[in-house]
């Protein structure tokens, strides 16, 4: 963050922007509600400031849709000219929206998402995630289940990209046998 604001001072901004792209409506959007609360509650906390400079907060809405989620990014990196874009809590959408705001030299916070994809050889200097990787804690499971002496698992998960590092995460430890996998449909 400090490196970012160096950044917009550098550039002799009189405000910084953020874009925030999230799930707002549909059933899906209880984690994106959350979090778009505790963004507001942070600014006035901080008074609206960061650093001494105006926060102009610009909200959008993906619907839990990746080419809507692109959509509105792409509308805040190129109409609103926002220095960051966050957010995200869907991998999927984040995955869509991911390259306009890094082609454009823009920071990206995910909030929430965590795809694979992201790690290793598509790492960037821009991005920066609050959370997790998804598979992380799937292949802590499998190593959990390996030394408590499970033998034989059966898998679910939903069928989007997280329900799929997900079980990558699992099966990249687990010892035993995968006597199945479903991979459910989302709604």
């Amino acid at each position: 963050m400090a490196a970012a604001l160096a950044f917009v001072g550098a550039a002799h901004a009189d405000s910084v922007k953020i874009g925030f792209v999230s799930t707002l409506t549909t059933p899906a959007s209880v984690i994106g509600q959350d979090i778009q609360n505790s963004v507001e509650l942070a600014l006035e906390h901080i008074g609206n400031k960061m650093g001494n400079l105006d926060v102009e907060l610009f909200m959008e809405d993906d619907g839990f849709k990746p080419d809507v989620g692109k959509q509105k990014t792409d509308k805040l990196v190129k109409q609103n000219d926002v220095d960051f874009v966050a957010g995200y809590i869907w991998s999927h959408v984040l995955l869509a929206s991911m390259n306009s705001v890094l082609d454009a030299d823009k920071f990206l916070i995910s909030a929430n998402a965590g795809p694979s994809q992201i790690a290793g050889k598509r790492c960037h200097k821009n991005f920066f995630s609050t959370s997790w990787q998804n598979d992380q804690t799937p292949m802590a499971l499998g190593e959990h289940l390996n030394k408590i002496g499970v033998k034989s698992i059966y898998i679910m998960a939903p069928n989007y990209a997280a329900g799929k590092d997900m079980v990558a995460g699992v099966e990249s430890t687990f010892k035993g046998d995968v006597k199945g996998k479903d991979m459910t449909k989302w709604g």
